[in-house]
């Protein structure tokens, strides 16, 4: 049937579109579009069951959900369970209401659940966050196409999943070997280390980084990163996620600390390919309550000589403000 808002058109160039204003993360990858929404852009726990099964039935290997509910049933459950005993995956969008629990299918644990990101690598405010939250992916001013020619900007994780599922598809192409699901835990691995260092309830793994993950058996590609500032209040320390992104190990980093008019040099271990090292300097609560905020920038040197794909990613600035008042 002819879609009628537009939306699946959106997603789908987001994944695979091959327009020049409009292109999608794996242009070559061939679409099959089931609709599953009515006139009113709602559908539900059969309609969605019945198109997965008939994506796989159609040889699909990976299917993108950009939609979803906080209920689910046995049908549901059926239909996720039917794809992975036949080798397809399910990308899925983590849900758009600033809750702390991910909408189903993302919620389930065989599916990949996305989240959303601004252009400044931070969890857009209404995106879901949960324990179970996988990877994160741009979410926020998005362009894609949309009906009849058009062009439209999205905020959503509707438009996070996309990217993922394209990441996936671009990953399988150049790794052919590789499952659905292998491929989606490279770009887990691969992730940018956003947030409180590991794993985390607002970004997941990270936020995707093809280029990282097809590089990741590349020992000619060096990409050091500062990943992230992280302020963490249980200890009082602000931490800095130092990631390998190189598909080798290195040693010989140094970070360059900046606060409080002071600067201190901290050297980095060797750090595996994919690795990452926390750097922990304590705040006093003190000193940023008098201030009303601190600025951070933090500078990452590689060994001379060794040149970075992406320089622009070792130095990171960011500013803690005071905690209000009661």
């Amino acid at each position: 049937r002819a879609e009628s808002d537009g939306h699946g058109t959106a997603v789908a160039a987001l994944a695979a579109g091959a327009a020049p204003d409009a292109p999608g993360v794996a242009p070559a990858a061939n679409l099959l579009s089931i609709r599953v929404t009515d006139a009113t852009s709602t559908s539900d726990l059969f309609t969605l069951s019945r198109a997965i099964v008939a994506a796989v039935d159609s040889g699909a290997g990976l299917i993108n959900v950009s939609l979803g509910g906080y209920t689910t049933g046995p049908v549901l459950d059926a239909a996720i369970a039917y794809a992975a005993q036949r080798g397809a995956l399910l990308v899925a969008a983590a849900g758009n209401d600033q809750a702390a629990r991910l909408t189903w299918p993302a919620a389930d644990a065989r599916v990949v659940s996305v989240g959303a990101v601004d252009r400044a690598e931070q969890q857009v405010s209404f995106s879901n966050s949960s324990p179970q939250l996988q990877l994160s992916a741009p979410g926020y001013g998005v362009q894609s196409a949309w009906l009849d020619g058009q062009r439209v900007t999205l905020d959503g994780t509707s438009a996070s999943a996309p990217f993922v599922a394209g990441a996936i598809a671009a990953v399988l192409s150049q790794n052919p070997g590789l499952t659905p699901a292998q491929a989606a835990a490279l770009l887990a691995r691969t992730a940018n280390d956003t947030g409180s260092p590991g794993a985390d309830p607002a970004f997941g793994h990270g936020i995707v980084n093809l280029g990282t993950a097809l590089n990741a058996a590349n020992p000619a590609y060096v990409d050091t990163a500062v990943a992230s500032h992280h302020y963490d209040a249980a200890t009082g320390q602000m931490q800095f996620v130092v990631q390998n992104r190189s598909g080798r190990a290195l040693g010989g980093l140094s970070l360059e600390v900046l606060a409080g008019g002071a600067a201190s040099a901290i050297p980095i271990p060797l750090l595996a390919a994919g690795g990452t090292f926390v750097a922990a300097v304590p705040v006093r609560a003190e000193a940023l309550r008098t201030a009303g905020s601190l600025t951070f920038t933090t500078r990452l040197a590689n060994p001379p000589g060794t040149p970075d794909a992406r320089p622009e990613n070792n130095t990171r600035t960011s500013i803690l403000a005071a905690p209000e008042k009661p």
